[in-house]
């Protein structure tokens, strides 16, 4: 319920709204299961894919790059979510101008 209605804030075009409670998110979920935590290292990746969805492809550049750097450490270079965080800098650096 909560992914939704961050999704639900996004689409109506509440981007603070929606990169606050991201944040928010992820702090939390840091403090119960620890950063390294699967769905602590997914609200990361996450965190920058609504920031760059709410208009800052710098800040999502630099989220994209700290999440890969976590996930490489945790998972390992050849896991499939850190082949999505790749995938997203990789995305999020052709977007910059």
């Amino acid at each position: 319920m909560t992914i939704l209605t961050r999704g639900g804030l996004r689409r109506q075009g509440d981007s603070a709204a929606a990169v606050t409670l991201y944040e928010d998110l992820l702090a939390r979920l840091r403090r119960a299961v620890g950063g390294d935590h699967a769905e602590s290292l997914i609200a990361e990746h996450n965190l920058a894919v609504v920031v760059r969805a709410c208009g800052d492809p710098p800040r999502a550049r630099e989220l994209a790059a700290a999440s890969l750097k976590h996930r490489r450490r945790v998972l390992g270079d050849d896991h499939p979510l850190t082949a999505s965080s790749r995938e997203f800098l990789a995305e999020t650096i052709a977007w910059q101008p």
